[in-house]
């Protein structure tokens, strides 16, 4: 069955090429959905279902009859972090990534679901993963709690800091600059702030004096790349090559939609989304390199379901003569 996105082939020989197909088609909302090994994990209106992708056969295993929100997994860590049920409570599962679900498993009681107190009513997490750091960002209401993964013994997410904003927390990530020298990110409608982790310091804000907070729109995501942090915007991004505070010139990236997501795919390249268009953008040349357009007259929503080194997984909502469907498209850099 043909995809719904159509790719658009640059001219130079030089730019990379990239595949496009959907994976399933469902006719119930989708919330989320993770690869766990080779098993494409999806959170719908009615439960969690897992899709074995290994196999030819594309029927669909109930896992839970449990609402999931959120999931992203951390596979070398054999964990699993999640948001779920109507209190959105956020907790973390012990899966390999060579884990195989069985119809009749209860998916919480096997992979030892662990819920994290104080994060009832999460709106959402998000985890960076810096060499062997590994943390996790939980915004609630108008604050982000960020803890950080502690190894055996403990085997736990600790909590290292709590950041109290004035208005609704629209993004937050980690950076770890160096191994003593950690910051978070956090987008509000009036602008990134950074916090040091190591301390109780606000570093500051965000600003780039030669472009007005009306420019840029409303922050979307900071995305550390191998050399440089990307803070997108809704109407522009602006890569930073050092430390927002330094003195090093900063560059600027033009969107031709307004955005609504942004990602990073694999250690070249940024994901920049709109309602209806996916432009994958070299950050080494802030060039475009593929684009990816729906098909206007049919898709009701486009969203991010998440990155997975060079793959992209999105959810595409259509409409065709009446019927209302929900499909996972998975783009890949043909190598």
């Amino acid at each position: 069955m043909p995809s719904p996105l159509r790719p658009k082939s640059k001219s130079s020989e030089s730019n990379p090429t990239f595949k496009a197909m959907r994976m399933c088609r469902m006719g119930v909302e989708v919330h989320c959905a993770e690869f766990l090994g080779k098993t494409l994990l999806i959170g719908r209106e009615d439960g969690l279902y897992a899709l074995d992708t290994s196999v030819s056969d594309n029927r669909m295993l109930p896992l839970s009859g449990r609402k999931y929100s959120q999931l992203q997994a951390i596979d070398d860590m054999g964990l699993l972090v999640s948001q779920s049920g109507k209190s959105k409570v956020v907790a973390v599962h012990y899966a390999s990534p060579s884990r195989k679900f069985e119809k009749g498993q209860r998916f919480e009681v096997e992979t030892n679901c662990r819920k994290i107190r104080g994060t009832e009513s999460s709106r959402y997490f998000t985890i960076a993963k810096r060499g062997a750091s590994i943390y996790l960002c939980i915004c609630i209401a108008q604050s982000v709690t960020t803890l950080k993964w502690a190894a055996h013994p403990l085997n736990k997410f600790m909590k290292i800091k709590v950041v109290h904003a004035s208005e609704d927390i629209l993004t937050a990530e980690v950076v770890e600059h160096s191994h003593d020298d950690a910051k978070l990110y956090v987008g509000t409608g009036s602008g990134f702030k950074s916090f040091d982790l190591q301390t109780s310091e606000t570093v500051g804000s965000i600003d780039f004096p030669s472009i007005s907070v009306e420019r840029l729109g409303k922050p979307i995501r900071a995305i550390h790349m191998v050399e440089a942090i990307v803070f997108c915007y809704q109407d522009m991004g602006i890569i930073a090559t050092a430390a927002p505070q330094s003195d090093q010139q900063t560059k600027s990236v033009h969107w031709r939609s307004p955005l609504t997501f942004a990602s990073k795919l694999g250690e070249q390249f940024l994901v920049c989304g709109s309602e209806f268009v996916v432009n994958i953008v070299d950050a080494s040349t802030r060039k475009v390199v593929h684009v990816f357009e729906t098909k206007r007259e049919k898709v009701l929503a486009l969203r991010l379901l998440g990155c997975v080194e060079n793959r992209l997984f999105l959810l595409v909502e259509e409409e065709k003569d009446g019927n209302w469907s929900s499909s996972v498209i998975h783009i890949q850099q043909d190598i």
